[in-house]
């Protein structure tokens, strides 16, 4: 008998002879062809009435029935049910009838899995595939294993796409079209399909911290079963991660954790990257016989409990590796890397090479350790990261391995995909069958935030070239904005089940379809998003953690990628849409809808960049001149200006860090000062010149002296003293000399310092006002549990280097009259400055200068804090500016709730921030805001004051650098 199925039967046999598995236990290859009889008269003519849509006894059927019901109200305008029996002599569509199919010689038990049949005898349709009996597919389409074969299901969806027209682009109303018809004429019908792949996987949400906008009406499991995903998953991602390896064996067993350079071991005590957590092994050590035995306890189906396995959230479970189909995941923990014991060492020494040979003879040996056992199942691994390399052995025959490769974006470097095609040809023939791929179309490291990332054509491209070597793939497509995937996910699910579609037909029916008159402007939009993503996606570096997407920076981004004459092209696009589409509702609703979620994400990046390039650009400070000889002595750094680092990103300021920076004709001097109460859990050690001290804790410098957005020069100092220096175009190059002479120590019941001297000579000349500059901090530690890592002085900072955020650095002090006092919100300057409510209070965890910040809190009526404004003068034009980080404020009541600024001037005339009634509410990182204000001419200024309020609203808001500056005394109109 044919069978595409899981044959979980071999495993018993395998059992009870002692004999180790010899092939796959399922066919990688369809065992039947396609069919495809339809003839070109209707023999049955549905119309709204005269039909009956019947479901079998299994919940596969009723689901497909459900489907096929809702599909076909919408097509013929009115509201169908399915039915378990025919109510007369109606024509039927029979989902499911095994009754049927065996009277039309039809044994659903002899498809390739997730096959179906479609055929027409007599007055009935019959759609039938092999179903799992008891597995709902809406329940069970999410989840690793076994989730039931459905058949039916895509049965049913194939009818309604190829005779009712119908289209699934993405769940809800608006992304599917149901098109109206009074009539359906059926032909005569003789189908038999089924996919090519057996895996068919992408996903709908992220595995790092970048959060994903959903829109109305998403429903992922639907859109999982209409893009017809895989019904059976192979687990196979860093299993070794889910066994719970730190807890069952870190304080017994130290030796089976990976032997870090420094002496320490990799054993969960110490998190830089998050896999950190789970710890990573020694290939040299016992931790192999302990894998060899759960393994061998998992196959056993014995309870985790025996061998005291457990989950990620430290629970009694077998993890991933819990599944309804019998293969145990041995890959390694993500970010795994060289072990630097003698054993290990040995091996990693001699080169990539020997470094994947040793791991795969790791992978090998606990794989034949588990056939030795005698017990039914297989084992996965990926080909990732340092084992992606063929091994020069043969890989046991109970072992399965993905192929970890980027893929689609991958076509847009021919080089890249050459090099990666023929990798996986030479896996193809080291393995002697064909593989499955894990692919990175997805902006996994959330870089481009609110750019559309739709990329249907490469895809399609990279599967066709793939399909003769592979039997399917997981493309990982994370996303920021939901619906920006939802072209790719249509078009994989057809090209992974039939990849000899035509991409450019499918995408021309997708227009037609979706956008009706307004096709061909909208089509226009898809291709050029596409064609602008080549341009950013075309840049890729191999990384232990996999392929990394080198982007353009914001500046090129939005200068030249997305340019305003190019953003402008892309709304007429819409506009040209919308007239189009004008005297049909629904066409122009989904006109709209994309024109929102697509063009309207692009318009608020390129207005956050604008406006965050404005704000950086007034991030300016001054350093302090040094005047005296040699090197700066304590009086000298007691004397310069000093610079606040702060949690990036909006995150908690656990520890303080302060820098000073002073400049001479020669050089410029910086002294980095780092708060550190875990002094004896510190990681770092002494390197060589440019190694790899941004592993440990450490400080970091950037400058670009003569303001060059294109690159920079970069200083890392660990607490140690040993640094490296670089500069970033668009990679590191290590081959820049800065001749800095950088010194670090401790500070006795402080934490540690580093100075850097660093000479002017050994980089272009510096601006005549400054130069661009940003500074930060790192914090590694072991055994201590701490929030935050990563620390910087531009408060617009999303990662280190990140060049558009930096601010600048000037050689003198700009003139600026502020008339408040005050304005960092220093606690040690707030009496007889500002005054506080009971429930406000100074903060040190949460800023944006001076190391400091005020914090107001729900209060009923209010939580404020406020300031007697003196040296105000009359009919005459301020900016007003501060900073605000807001955390779930909600307004309680219509009426003046929220957070606001009232500036009073004393003559009963107060100007607002924002303007009444509009108090800010929601949430917002570290925002920098500012309102232009004239004085009245009657400006009473020993009555002045400012006032920042947060009044009948929950939620907490923060409040930092605060200014009022004359700007001159034209222009403008007068408060009222």
């Amino acid at each position: 008998m044919r069978k595409a199925l899981l044959t979980l039967m071999l495993f018993v046999v395998l059992a009870c002879s002692g004999a180790p598995p010899l092939k796959l236990p399922f066919t990688i290859e369809p065992q039947t062809p396609r069919k495809t009889d339809i003839g070109k008269k209707g023999v049955i003519t549905l119309t709204s009435g005269n039909f009956d849509i019947i479901y079998s006894k299994n919940a596969v059927s009723r689901f497909a029935a459900k489907e096929m019901a809702e599909a076909l109200s919408g097509v013929f305008g009115v509201t169908l049910k399915a039915a378990a029996k025919p109510s007369g002599k109606k024509y039927q569509i029979c989902l499911g009838d095994a009754a049927l199919a065996k009277k039309l010689g039809i044994d659903p038990r002899k498809f390739d899995r997730d096959g179906f049949v479609i055929r027409t005898s007599g007055n009935k349709i019959l759609i039938i595939g092999n179903d799992h009996p008891g597995k709902d597919p809406y329940r069970y389409a999410y989840g690793v294993g076994d989730r039931g074969e459905r058949g039916t299901l895509f049965g049913a969806y194939d009818f309604l796409e190829r005779f009712a027209k119908v289209r699934y682009f993405f769940p809800g109303k608006i992304g599917t079209c149901t098109p109206r018809a009074a009539k359906l004429e059926i032909p005569e019908i003789n189908i038999y399909d089924r996919p090519d792949f057996i895996q068919r996987r992408f996903n709908d949400y992220n595995y790092g911290q970048m959060p994903i906008k959903r829109f109305e009406g998403w429903d992922g499991r639907l859109n999982n079963l209409r893009n017809r995903k895989e019904t059976f998953e192979i687990p196979n991602c860093h299993g070794l991660s889910y066994l719970g390896y730190v807890q069952r064996f870190a304080k017994s067993h130290p030796e089976y954790f990976l032997l870090k350079k420094d002496g320490t071991r990799h054993d969960g005590s110490v998190i830089v990257q998050p896999s950190n957590a789970y710890g990573h092994v020694c290939y040299s050590s016992g931790i192999k016989q302990e894998i060899i035995k759960d393994a061998v306890s998992f196959f056993k189906k014995e309870s985790p409990k025996v061998r005291g396995v457990l989950n990620r959230r430290g629970m009694s479970s077998w993890g991933m590796h819990s599944v309804t189909l019998p293969f145990f995941n041995i890959m390694l923990n993500d970010c795994s890397g060289i072990c630097h014991c003698k054993e290990c060492w040995k091996e990693f020494s001699k080169g990539p090479q020997a470094t994947s040979n040793f791991l795969w003879k790791f992978f090998n040996d606990i794989s034949y350790e588990v056939k030795k056992a005698g017990v039914p199942g297989y084992l996965t691994t990926m080909a990732y990261g340092e084992y992606r390399l063929v091994p020069d052995m043969k890989i046991a025959d109970n072992l399965l391995v993905m192929l970890a490769m980027r893929g689609p974006w991958n076509e847009y470097l021919p080089e890249n995909q050459k090099k990666d095609m023929e990798l996986l040809k030479k896996w193809y023939a080291k393995l002697g069958q064909k593989t499955w791929l894990w692919t990175y179309p997805g902006k996994y490291y959330g870089h481009m935030p609110g750019i559309p990332h739709t990329t249907p054509r490469a895809l399609a491209s990279f599967i066709k070239k793939a399909r003769p070597y592979i039997f399917g793939l997981y493309i990982e497509c994370e996303s920021d904005v939901l619906i920006f995937n939802y072209l790719t996910y249509y078009i994989f699910g057809k090209i992974a089940w039939y990849p000899g579609l035509d991409v450019e037909e499918l995408l021309e029916d997708h227009a037609k379809s979706f956008y009706g008159p307004a096709a061909a402007p909208m089509k226009a939009f898809f291709d050029t998003i596409e064609k602008k993503w080549q341009q950013i996606a075309a840049n890729v570096v191999e990384t232990a953690e996999g392929p990394k997407t080198i982007y353009p920076s914001e500046l090129v981004l939005w200068t030249k990628i997305y340019s305003p004459q190019e953003i402008k092209k892309l709304g007429n696009y819409f506009d040209q849409a919308e007239k189009l589409a004008a005297r049909d509702k629904i066409f122009l609703e989904r006109v709209r809808f994309i024109r929102k979620e697509f063009y309207g994400a692009i318009l608020k990046e390129a207005a956050k960049f604008t406006e965050m390039n404005d704000a950086a650009r007034a991030w300016r400070f001054a350093m302090g001149e040094f005047k005296g000889k040699g090197a700066p002595g304590k009086g000298d750094w007691a004397a310069a200006p000093a610079f606040h680092l702060a949690g990036m990103a909006g995150k908690v300021t656990e520890v303080q860090t302060v820098v000073k920076a002073l400049y001479d004709a020669e050089n410029f001097y910086f002294r980095f000062e780092c708060e550190e109460p875990e002094m004896a859990n510190i990681m770092a050690e002494k390197r060589a010149h440019d190694g790899r001290v941004w592993d440990d804790s450490d400080v970091e410098l950037f400058l670009s002296p003569d303001g060059s957005r294109d690159r920079y020069y970069q200083i890392m100092v660990n607490a140690k003293g040993s640094y490296a220096d670089v500069i970033w175009k668009s990679a590191a190059d290590f081959r820049w000399q800065s001749k800095a002479k950088v010194s670090a120590g401790t500070l006795p019941g402080k934490g540690w310092y580093a100075e850097i001297i660093l000479p002017r000579s050994s980089m272009p000349k510096a601006m005549p006002e400054g130069m661009l500059a940003e500074f930060t901090r790192q914090r590694v530690l072991k055994n201590v549990k701490f929030s935050t890592t990563y620390y910087a002085w531009s408060p617009f900072a999303r990662k280190f280097g990140d060049i558009n955020r930096f601010g600048v650095l000037l050689f003198k002090p700009e003139k600026e009259i502020n008339v408040i006092r005050n304005s960092d919100m220093d606690p040690k300057l707030m009496r007889g400055n500002w005054q506080i409510s009971k429930k406000a209070c100074k903060d040190n965890k949460f800023f944006v200068t001076g190391g400091s910040s005020v914090c107001l809190t729900q209060n009923e009526p209010s939580s404020y804090v406020v300031q007697s404004v003196r040296g105000l003068k009359p009919d005459t034009d301020y900016e007003v500016s501060f900073f605000a980080k807001m955390v779930n404020v909600k307004k309680l009541t219509d009426k003046a709730s929220g957070f606001y600024l009232r500036l009073d001037f004393g003559n009963g005339k107060p100007a607002y921030f924002p303007r009444k009634p509009a108090q800010l509410d929601g949430s917002c990182p570290w925002t920098g805001f500012k309102f232009a204000v004239r004085t009245p001419k009657d400006l009473k200024a020993d009555k002045s004051y400012i006032i920042f309020t947060l009044r009948k609203a929950s939620g907490t808001v923060w409040l930092d650098n605060v200014k009022i500056c004359e700007v001159g005394k034209k222009g403008g109109k007068t408060a009222k």
